[in-house]
């Protein structure tokens, strides 16, 4: 029987059993080595790899190559419950690093103040820091909250993991649930740099606000994920219409 799948089909094929035998952490060929290896056109070989990369399964660093990512060990972490990313990572047996945080005062504005109720140019505390795992960038966290929930002084020496975690060990911060809303986006180039990818890189982004059980906001963050080690399990349970 004649093959009947088609050539970039097979390109696609090829180059995902290619990746298999470099293994995690192996370098892939520049693109123009590559696609002359295979015999293919360059900017097909482009497209095969921008599907790869959008999978997870391969990672582009910023002035030095492209790169096998882990397909295996995965956290999945499903999202009923408020909990920190580290307590998800540790329930999956994985250990994130957090880099040093940055902390400083920003104006309130745009879609920040807009969900957390405030007037623009109100001072907010921000927090940004990288989630690290296995000695490589896995997320940039970016946490913004009012002056009165999140000071600044002292936050640099307090914090040793996400902020989440630090207002969970807070008994006089009263923490009711978070809404999050998932989108993937090309790395915009300061976030590139700061994930070491290449910009337009292929992020999942995670937008969150943090209530109280009052309903009153408390925090608004912005949490890019590198793929592939990092999936998110949601649960949905039949609902009754009425």
């Amino acid at each position: 029987m004649a093959d009947e799948t088609s050539p970039f089909q097979r390109l696609f094929t090829l180059v995902g059993e290619m990746l298999n035998q470099l293994g995690e952490g192996g370098k892939v060929l520049p693109e123009t080595q590559l696609a002359k290896k295979l015999g293919v056109s360059r900017a097909t070989l482009r497209e095969v790899l921008r599907i790869y990369e959008g999978q997870g399964r391969i990672q582009r660093r910023q002035g030095r190559g492209t790169f096998v990512a882990g397909i295996s060990g995965q956290t999945e972490p499903g999202l009923e419950a408020l909990e920190p990313l580290e307590r998800l990572a540790q329930r999956a047996g994985l250990s994130l690093e957090f880099g040093p945080p940055l902390v400083d005062e920003v104006p309130a504005e745009g879609e920040a103040a807009s969900a957390l109720g405030l007037r623009q140019s109100q001072p907010l505390t921000r927090v940004a820091r990288l989630a690290n795992l296995a000695g490589r960038p896995l997320a940039l966290l970016i946490d913004l909250f009012p002056t009165h929930v999140l000071r600044r002084e002292g936050l640099e020496d307090e914090l040793d993991g996400s902020v989440l975690a630090h207002l969970l060990a807070r008994p006089e911060i009263d923490l009711g649930y978070q809404s999050t809303r998932f989108e993937a986006l090309a790395a915009p180039p300061e976030i590139a740099r700061a994930l070491g990818a290449s910009r337009g890189s292929a992020l999942l982004l995670l937008t969150s606000t943090l209530y109280s059980s009052a309903d009153r906001p408390l925090g608004y963050s912005k949490a890019y994920y590198l793929p592939g080690k990092l999936s998110f399990r949601l649960t949905q349970r039949p609902h009754e219409w009425r």
